[in-house]
């Protein structure tokens, strides 16, 4: 006896559209919840202090530049990066990039894209200027990849995020394939920091490059 199986083939075929078609609804909805989790997490905390590593490859994968030190973040964008001899400090408004060994200070506006680093923007503004996928899911870590819609200064940023929905990596390709890898550990959430200064004074003798 034979068997017609052209309507069983006609729902097999709407039914793997209908999937293709849903998969990636469901990732874009999916990636979107996610950064909304991680931008209620960091409104609920007030600090934390975390050891920072700055990690700079060309496109062959070689390392070019390697930097640690300590980093506390505050909200309305206040930070502190201490390399020991480089300094990277935001007020919120304007960012002072440090560099004691030249005696250089250079100041720049908090919005400005270029800066070297700001988490309150990839948590906060960069997700609204991207396309965002969902690309590693699993319980102790997950991982979003941006994609700008136009020109914000990188060709992709991929964010690492912990269990409880911190920042541990931000690793960001520009246009010529460098990457710049942001590495955050040992994160401790609502240390008391009042000792703790996002303000600077160059001194009088530091040389002044002022980009506001």
């Amino acid at each position: 006896m034979r068997i017609n199986l052209k309507p069983y083939l006609k729902i097999y075929k709407m039914f793997l559209i209908v999937s293709l078609w849903i998969a990636p609804v469901t990732n874009a909805q999916n990636a979107e919840q996610l950064v909304k989790d991680v931008q209620n997490r960091y409104n609920m905390l007030d600090n934390f202090r975390s050891d920072f590593e700055q990690i700079v490859f060309n496109k062959d994968g070689k390392e070019l530049i390697r930097l640690d030190g300590e980093f506390i973040y505050t909200k309305e964008g206040k930070f502190k990066i201490d390399f020991g001899n480089k300094l990277i400090i935001s007020n919120g408004e304007f960012v002072y990039n440090v560099d004691n060994d030249l005696n250089r200070v250079v100041i720049s506006s908090s919005g400005d894209r270029s800066n070297s680093f700001s988490l309150d923007k990839f948590i906060f503004e960069i997700p609204d200027l991207c396309d965002i996928e969902l690309i590693q899911n699993s319980p102790d870590k997950k991982k979003l990849k941006f994609i700008p819609r136009n020109n914000i200064g990188f060709n992709k940023a991929e964010i690492t995020l912990s269990k409880k929905n911190i920042v541990n990596k931000i690793e960001i390709t520009d246009f010529t394939n460098n990457v710049i890898v942001f590495a955050l550990s040992n994160i401790k959430i609502d240390e008391d920091i009042t000792g703790v200064s996002f303000n600077f004074n160059p001194s009088e003798e530091a040389e002044i490059i002022d980009l506001r």
